[in-house]
């Protein structure tokens, strides 16, 4: 407002009574600031780097809604810069662990294998979102592909061509944001696709293939020995293959030689022949999706790049699948049903097959159970190196003249561990489910890191099976070692492979203090989360606490003379040692004493003279106690000798014979059965990326 100055006369001692008032003139308004148009605004967000636009989202809701719209991801794909795949994945495995990709840049997604967490993603390196894949049909190989169909609002697609033994071929799409589980394509693939890794380019994902696989019977060879002789191509849109041959001077050679590559923003499609030792590389170019035109060099390939991109990857299938309260609730009611039941609960539909195809729901359901164990069922296994799991049910063996799988030694199988039961056999190893018959076999020596199968090292080790229940996965354990024919002493080393990673095993850090004995299987305890060894040398017991990953030394209860073996099982939940003596024909089982470290307490002794085929003395091997009897009173014991199975009572002295083969003479007292606990799971032997690439 104006500002009114008043001169007094009297106090200047001059002029008038009252001077006139001066007005000064008022400064000038101050301009507000006028909003940028939202068109100004969207065109300098999408020149921002993806990670930095997402973080604009949260401004508000508006501008939330705006930069997540279809046509802004767009445009901020088509203003975006392309920036090196694999520098991307190395800032991407800083949240994720160790990537490995499987495809290559489809509009800044790809199919990135976690190595560390053994769980396939659909990932965006450039925001740094990931949701993992479910597993898909089971086969013998299978290849991936990444598309892109710009019909109805624009959606990615995975793709995996599978090819089984015996059983022709089929692909299954996954819808990136959709519903959670695979879904079978319109019509199966017409060649044999020889280079895994599809690649996206003219709205199809393509692969070499060779269209005179179909009859060759080794799978993992056929990529190494087989000539592509076309390009099998599917469509993102309508969902169907089709081939084109390779040109003339790429046609014949090895698959190996030959890449395919996106040009021009997956505009076109490349075709490059690395040549021997030569520059530069023969190069084709795609035209009209009919015609090869040859092409000078190799510059314009970008298949080794990605876009900066905005485009979604959705959420993790899991819990897409259990999103609603009406699934969660209909799991709840089906892990009440028995394994094999819900193998045939599947085919209701295929929301319902992902249901129980799924990780959570196989913990849920092995959980369940085995809070609601009952009697023992037994189940009769056969063993690796054979590549095909035989398993026949003790009661299926009583019923009629079945007989179980027979070795020409005795091998004991360790006891279910959530699920999963193990065998070792030479250098084979053998996970298991008894319930699926699910299993997975491995060569122990390259498993564990033996350079080579006649280790020394390897032959002296001794494997066992747990549990980590922080990360909820399967852990192998591997002491190698100690006294090895001839009498040389070796480095003590302790490996650990948790089954969820692709790489095999790590070492420990800290060496065991005392080696194990290598003919004495180990055993885990749950409630403790530590597998249990025997040693002689000194004589005492091993534990190792898997979360920790440190041993612990526990004193062996008493050694009376007369022992001939002497074993580690687990009973009730709690560690047992059983020892067996030929002389008196007794099986002795000890029991640690509670709140004190290293004292154990005689908790049975079975006098088994009156039953020869139990007899320490005439058995090949240990006694084994398999499992305690809750239905019965006192406790019946299960009791295995590779050729016998029966309960003994501890309260009435006396023994039931459930089988043996001694009745049947066809045999001639030759063969031993390999005997497992049967545990209600869906549990799976293999991990995460074995089990989307092959099973």
């Amino acid at each position: 407002m104006p500002l009114l100055v008043i001169v007094d006369r009297h106090r200047h001692g001059h002029g008038s009574a009252e001077q006139e008032a001066r007005e000064e003139p008022p400064p000038p308004p101050a301009r507000q600031p006028q909003p940028l148009p939202d068109e100004v605004m969207e065109h300098i967000f999408a020149r921002l780097p993806a990670r930095s636009a997402a973080r604009c989202r949260c401004l508000s809701r508006s501008w939330a809604a705006a930069l997540s719209s279809r046509g802004f991801i767009s445009r901020h794909l088509d203003a975006a810069g392309r920036l090196s795949f694999p520098a991307a994945l190395s800032a991407w495995s800083r949240e994720h662990g160790d990537t490995s990709p499987l495809t290559r840049s489809c509009r800044g997604l790809a199919l990135v294998a976690s190595i560390s967490e053994g769980v396939v993603y659909v990932g965006n390196p450039s925001t740094g979102q990931a949701a993992s894949l479910p597993d898909g049909t089971p086969a013998a190989f299978a290849c991936l592909g990444l598309g892109y169909d710009a019909r109805a609002g624009g959606r990615h697609k995975a793709v995996r061509v599978y090819y089984q033994y015996h059983h022709g071929s089929g692909c299954e799409v996954y819808d990136v944001g959709g519903a959670g589980y695979w879904r079978p394509a319109a019509r199966p693939p017409p060649c044999r696709v020889v280079a895994a890794g599809g690649v996206f380019a003219r709205g199809r994902v393509h692969w070499l293939a060779a269209s005179n696989a179909a009859a060759a019977s080794d799978e993992w060879e056929l990529a190494a020995r087989l000539t592509a002789d076309s390009v099998m191509s599917f469509s993102a849109g309508d969902e169907t293959f089709t081939s084109e041959p390779l040109p003339t001077g790429a046609r014949g050679r090895p698959a190996y030689l030959l890449e395919l590559t996106p040009l021009d923003g997956c505009r076109r499609l490349g075709l490059v022949y690395h040549r021997r030792g030569r520059r530069p590389r023969s190069m084709w170019v795609l035209e009209d999706d009919v015609r090869w035109v040859a092409t000078a060099g190799d510059g314009g390939t970008d298949g080794h790049l990605y876009e900066e991109s905005l485009e979604p990857v959705g959420r993790p299938h899991e819990d897409v699948v259990f999103a609603s309260a009406s699934v969660r609730a209909l799991s709840l009611a089906l892990r009440r049903l028995p394994a094999r039941a819900l193998g045939r609960v599947k085919s209701v539909s295929r929301s319902w097959r992902a249901v129980i195809d799924s990780d959570r729901f196989a913990a849920s359901h092995n959980d369940h159970h085995r809070r609601r164990a009952g009697q023992s069922v037994v189940v009769f296994t056969s063993c690796p190196p054979y590549h095909r799991l035989v398993a026949v049910q003790l009661d299926s063996c009583l019923a009629s003249d079945v007989l179980p799988p027979l070795m020409s030694s005795r091998v004991l199988v360790s006891k279910p561990c959530h699920g999963l039961a193990m065998v070792c056999r030479g250098e084979w190893g053998q996970l298991f489910n008894p319930v699926t018959r699910a299993h997975k076999n491995f060569f122990v020596g390259l498993s564990f890191g033996f350079d080579s199968p006649t280790a020394t090292d390897f032959y002296n080790g001794s494997i066992g099976l747990g549990y980590d229940r922080s990360s909820r996965q399967h852990v192998l354990v591997l002491l190698s070692g100690g006294e090895a024919p001839p009498l040389r002493r070796r480095r003590l080393q302790c490996s650990v492979w948790r089954l969820r990673e692709e790489y095999m095993a790590t070492t420990v850090a800290a060496p065991p203090p005392v080696p194990a004995a290598a003919d004495v299987p180990p055993v885990y305890v749950e409630d403790d989360g530590r597998i249990y060894w025997m040693c002689r040398s000194p004589r005492a017991i091993l534990a190792f606490n898997i979360r920790g990953e440190a041993f612990d030394v526990v004193p062996a209860p008493p050694d009376p003379a007369g022992i001939s073996t002497e074993v580690l099982v687990e009973l009730g939940g709690a560690l047992r040692v059983v020892q067996s003596c030929p002389s008196t024909e007794t099986v002795t089982i000890w029991a640690a004493v509670a709140g004190r470290d290293g004292e154990w307490a005689r908790e049975h002794v079975m006098q088994l003279g009156r039953w020869p085929e139990f007899s320490p003395k005439k058995t090949a091997g240990p006694v084994i106690p398999m499992a305690v009897d809750p239905d019965k009173d006192g406790g019946r014991i299960l009791l295995d000798t590779g050729r016998s199975l029966g309960y003994y009572d501890p309260a009435h002295r006396t023994l039931e014979t459930v089988y043996s083969l001694r009745s049947r003479p066809e045999l001639r007292g030759e063969g031993f059965f390999a005997a497992a606990l049967w545990e209600e799971s869906l549990v799976r032997p293999y991990d995460r990326f074995e089990r989307f690439l092959r099973a």
